[in-house]
């Protein structure tokens, strides 16, 4: 019996998910990743997006990988900083075998910040927004291959979030976490200003002893709510939001965002969902998984392999010594993140809405991939077991 490791499968998903019918001799391909923040824990696996890329050259597509700014003050706010954060992670040329692209240009800096290279797409029966910022690397692309990470993370860590959120430029970014200003509980804070340090924005200020935010500077972003958190359990760590709503007006946003650029591909659009390393929130800072590792599901419907992954992940169980130890034994896998706002998203609204926008169903088949007997031979590549004489 041969054995085949994981990262060998991308081969054969390609080949049963169709990826084949997408990519055109010398399209240009690419392939979106969550580069992370540098020096996270549990960011994507290099070797998974090499195998990736390999699969594209097979193809006679052209490969480059690429990610979008942030809004929030971490290493991915200047293009700079992204390209770095992602080399320390290890998603260079000479790891993944092409180009490392930021998406949104080269010229977002400290200083000016929104310098971004984007387009505007337009979403006329949007759910929330009518048009978005996309950063131009993915809009100018012939072909996209999307890389997501899947877990319960705060605002749905989707394919759907993956590129509504992951492929909009900074000034997209900051469309869609409108909704998710936050608000300070006066009672709890502490005037420590660590909000204000981290606030990219200039949106804080510390005034007779107690955070204020200006609202025509803050975008949303709820660093400070992660920043309060982590110094002491102040005013902001309670996740307060001005629009009580805020949450599924978030999901609303990074769906019709989704929707803009996959119309825009007209159908040249292949999704690969990673059920592995699963944290409950985007930069996996210094964190337990919370569930087993599941494997990676394949497809070209968006929200069919959103609907997957959430199914396989309800029926997964918790890891010991993760964030999940303090939560009841009862807890819904999927809706009880954040721990501070359990409730706040919900996952089946978010498919509902880009199921209303045409983007897939939610009714899905989910065909098993046994690598045994596989017609590819890794020989010298992989790992392997004795087989049985017949």
């Amino acid at each position: 019996m041969k054995f085949r490791g994981i990262v060998f499968q991308i081969d054969d998903l390609f080949e049963h998910a169709g990826f084949g019918s997408i990519i055109d001799e010398g399209d240009s391909v690419v392939v979106k990743v969550h580069t992370g923040d540098e020096y996270n824990n549990w960011t994507m696996r290099p070797a998974f997006i090499r195998r990736v890329v390999e699969n594209v050259k097979k193809l006679k597509g052209i490969p480059f990988v690429s990610d979008a700014t942030q809004l929030y003050k971490l290493a991915r706010f200047t293009s700079h900083g992204l390209i770095e954060a992602a080399a320390t992670n290890g998603f260079a040329e000479s790891t993944l075998g092409c180009p490392v692209v930021c998406a949104d240009g080269p010229n977002v800096t400290w200083s000016n910040p929104i310098n971004c290279e984007d387009v505007m797409l337009q979403i006329p029966d949007g759910n929330r927004l009518r048009e978005i910022e996309i950063a131009s690397a993915f809009v100018n692309a012939d072909v996209m291959i999307v890389c997501a990470r899947v877990s319960p993370a705060p605002d749905r860590r989707s394919m759907l979030k993956h590129i509504g959120m992951g492929c909009a430029s900074k000034r997209g970014k900051a469309r869609i976490h409108e909704a998710t200003r936050p608000k300070v509980d006066p009672e709890r804070c502490t005037g420590c200003g660590v909000c204000a340090d981290y606030c990219a924005w200039d949106a804080i200020q510390i005034t007779d002893g107690k955070a204020r935010i200006d609202y025509s500077r803050c975008y949303g972003c709820l660093i400070c709510n992660g920043a309060c958190s982590l110094g002491g359990q102040g005013g902001l760590s309670g996740g307060l939001l001005l629009q009580r709503d805020g949450g599924i007006l978030k999901q609303m946003g990074i769906v019709d965002a989704a929707a803009a650029l996959i119309r825009q591909k007209k159908g040249k659009v292949g999704y690969l969902s990673f059920l592995i390393d699963y944290v409950d929130e985007c930069e996996n800072w210094h964190k337990r998984p919370l569930f087993p590792d599941i494997g990676i599901l394949a497809s070209k419907d968006p929200v069919a392999i959103d609907a997957a992954a959430y199914g396989l992940i309800a029926e997964a169980p918790f890891l010991p010594w993760s964030e999940a130890d303090a939560l009841p034994s009862n807890s819904d896998k999927i809706d009880s993140w954040p721990p501070n706002a359990p409730g706040r998203y919900d996952w089946n609204a978010q498919l509902q809405a880009a199921e209303k926008l045409g983007l897939g169903t939610r009714e899905y088949e989910l065909v098993e991939i046994d690598a045994i007997g596989s017609k590819y031979d890794y020989r010298g590549l992989g790992g392997f077991v004795p087989s049985k004489k017949t």
